[in-house]
């Protein structure tokens, strides 16, 4: 099994400013009131209303300091999943949607029910493959299942809320992809995604780095530990259709060194593919997904 880490560049960041982040948020509602969704009544309305009120100088600086990167956060994950549906519209999205704009207006407030946010993790990693190129499906039995040279490769998304649930979830996974396998009517592959930005950060907490090159490290960093202490490779040993396991996180980042925070998104790469196999070929012709930001 290799390891590859993705986000050499400085890039893996968002980088426009707040200006512009408010326009794009009010591109996304405008977006899915056409669609028939009451968003501006859901927590993407709040999130519009504290960058008008940040963008006017009327935030205290107790409301910047408590709120304004958990708020670049959400709502940069949500511009990622826009771009992502400008590019084309899958079939099953529209059910998703109306799911992931409910929840609480902060990650770090959820309780038991994190369906919404696991469904917006959902929709942003169709969102990279779909600004990528590739044709996906949300209505199938996978979470999203993306048509790689004419193979399905069936995608299970798992965002992990503590370091208990690693294990559980990695079953989870396994177990799923193997049930998949044995309905596909084409030969057929996998990939698990497993979202840890509550486990490197709980509560969705701020990273910090002088400069954009220190705070990418720093993520880099805890993602390389995560996987050392929570090692699922005997989970997905047996599994001779899975591509590759990715883990990854998105975490609010401030730049110590410069103005304008931006929301960082890192991941590094179990691959379980081996070279000249046809798994691997699928894994080089899906690399351009995971850098996509």
């Amino acid at each position: 099994m290799k390891r590859i880490p993705y986000g050499e560049s400085p890039g893996g960041k968002t980088t426009e400013p707040f200006s512009d982040k408010l326009k794009n948020a009010n591109q996304l509602i405008e977006y899915l009131e056409s669609k028939g969704f009451k968003a501006a009544q859901t927590r993407l309305g709040e999130y519009v209303k504290f960058y008008e009120k940040f963008l006017a100088d009327k935030c205290t600086k107790k409301e910047v300091q408590d709120n304004l990167l958990l708020i670049m956060r959400e709502m940069d994950e949500w511009s990622w999943i826009y771009r992502g549906l400008k590019v084309k519209e899958p079939e099953g999205f529209l059910e998703l949607l109306k799911e992931a704009l409910g929840g609480p207006t902060f990650s770090k407030n959820e309780s038991a029910n994190t369906r919404a946010r696991n469904i917006q993790l959902e929709l942003r990693i169709g969102s990279y493959f779909l600004q990528s190129g590739f044709d996906i499906n949300f209505a199938g039995l996978s979470d999203l299942v993306v048509d790689v040279a004419g193979h399905p490769v069936f995608v299970e998304c798992k965002r992990l809320n503590s370091p208990k649930q690693v294990t559980k979830r990695a079953k989870e996974a396994a177990s799923q992809l193997k049930a998949r396998y044995k309905v596909s009517k084409r030969p057929a592959y996998g990939l698990v995604v497993l979202d840890v930005s509550r486990v490197i950060h709980p509560e969705q907490g701020i990273a910090t780095g002088v400069n954009t090159l220190v705070a990418r490290d720093g993520i880099r960093a805890q993602l390389v530990q995560f996987d050392r202490e929570h090692d699922t490779s005997e989970i997905f040993a047996k599994d001779k259709k899975l591509i590759s396991v990715w883990i990854q996180a998105i975490v609010p980042t401030a730049h110590l060194e410069e103005n304008e925070p931006s929301t960082r998104f890192s991941s590094i790469h179990s691959i379980y593919a081996h070279e000249g196999q046809r798994r691997w070929h699928l894994f080089h012709k899906l690399k351009k997904a995971f850098e996509v930001v």
